[in-house]
C-alpha cells in the first residue's frame, strides 16, 4: 500500500534538507523560484465559480495551446478566473524535495482556490499536488471545492452539450488518433480515463488504444527530469516514442503540456513519428 513516488520525494526532501542536492537540481530550483515569463490570461471577475489553474513554467512555451484551452471554455459559456499564472503551485518544488518553498506556493494558490466551486487543473502534476501530495505539506483545498483535471472537465462539457462540434466539412474529417495521459497507467490516482467518451462526441475521430494485451504504458520524462538530467530524459522519451509508433495512429493526443514538449522534442529527426498534438487544440479545431 505504499506509493513509490512518495518514497522518492521523501528521500529527496532528506537530501535537500541535508544540503546535498546535486548542482543541476539546485539550478532548476532557482529557475522555479524566479519569476516566470508573463502569460496573457484573463483575470475573470469576483463572481466566477470556476478557477483554471495553469503552470506558467510550461504554458509560457505553448501560448497557442493555452489560448485554445481558454477558448474552449469560453465557447462552452464557462466564466473562469486563472490561478497560478504568476508563480505556479509548487508541484515541481515538492517533487524535488524543497518542501518549504513548495508549501509557500501551494498555500498561496489554496487561499485563492477556496473562493471557487470548481477548480480545473491544466497540469496533472498540479492536480496531483492538490489531490494527494498537499496533505504532506499541510496545505489542502476545502473538501467542498471540486477538483477536476482539464480533460475530464472538457468531457463533462461535451456530455452536457455545451461543447458541440460542427460535424461538417473538414472539421469532421477522419482522424486516427491515440491518447497518452502523462503517467496514465503508473500513477496511483489516474488523471483521466474518459478519453473514449470525449472522442465519441466528435464526428470523424477513430480512437485507437495505445497498446493491446494489457501492456502498461511507460511514462514520459515528466516535468523536471529534462531540466535536471536531459540525457536520461531524452532516452526515456525516445523509448516511449518508439512504442507510440506501434499504434499506427497519425496523431498522438496529450493533455499535459510537459508531455507535449517531451514527445515533440523526441520526434525531431525521428523517422515515421506521429504528430504530437495538444488535446485542447485538437478539439477546438473540430468545433
Amino acid at each position: 500500500d505504499t506509493d513509490p513516488a512518495n518514497l522518492f520525494i521523501a528521500a529527496r526532501a532528506d537530501i535537500a534538507e541535508a544540503g546535498l542536492a546535486p548542482a543541476p537540481v539546485l539550478q532548476h530550483r532557482d529557475r522555479l523560484l524566479a519569476k516566470p515569463r508573463p502569460l496573457q490570461v484573463p483575470h475573470g471577475s469576483a463572481k466566477t465559480r470556476v478557477g483554471l489553474v495553469v503552470d506558467p513554467y510550461i504554458a509560457a512555451d505553448f501560448p497557442k495551446e493555452l489560448a485554445a484551452t481558454m477558448e474552449l471554455l469560453e465557447r462552452a459559456g464557462v466564466a473562469f478566473s486563472v490561478l497560478g499564472a504568476e508563480q505556479g503551485c509548487g508541484a515541481q518544488l515538492f517533487e524535488l524535495g524543497f518542501l518549504a518553498e513548495a508549501r509557500e506556493r501551494a498555500t498561496a494558490i489554496a487561499k485563492q482556490a477556496a473562493a471557487f466551486e470548481t477548480v480545473v487543473f491544466c497540469s496533472p502534476y498540479d492536480f496531483k499536488l492538490f489531490t494527494g501530495w498537499s496533505a504532506d505539506l499541510g496545505v489542502e483545498l476545502p473538501a467542498a471545492v471540486e477538483k477536476v483535471p482539464l480533460p475530464a472537465y472538457l468531457a463533462r462539457l461535451v456530455r452536457e452539450g455545451k461543447l458541440k462540434p460542427s460535424g461538417q466539412g473538414k472539421k469532421a474529417a477522419k482522424a486516427v488518433v491515440s491518447y497518452l495521459d502523462a503517467g496514465h497507467f503508473v500513477r496511483p490516482q489516474t488523471a483521466f480515463e474518459g478519453i473514449a467518451e470525449l472522442a465519441a462526441g466528435f464526428p470523424g475521430i477513430e480512437l485507437k488504444p495505445l497498446w493491446g494485451g494489457g501492456r502498461l504504458a511507460p511514462t514520459d520524462s515528466g516535468d523536471f527530469l529534462p531540466h535536471v538530467y536531459p540525457g536520461i530524459a531524452a532516452g526515456v522519451d525516445a523509448h516511449l516514442l518508439e512504442l507510440l509508433k506501434e499504434t499506427g495512429s497519425g496523431t498522438i493526443l496529450v493533455s499535459c503540456l510537459y508531455t507535449l514538449a517531451n514527445l515533440r522534442r523526441a520526434a525531431v529527426g525521428a523517422a515515421g513519428s506521429p504528430a504530437i498534438e495538444d488535446l485542447g487544440t485538437f478539439l477546438l479545431g473540430r468545433l
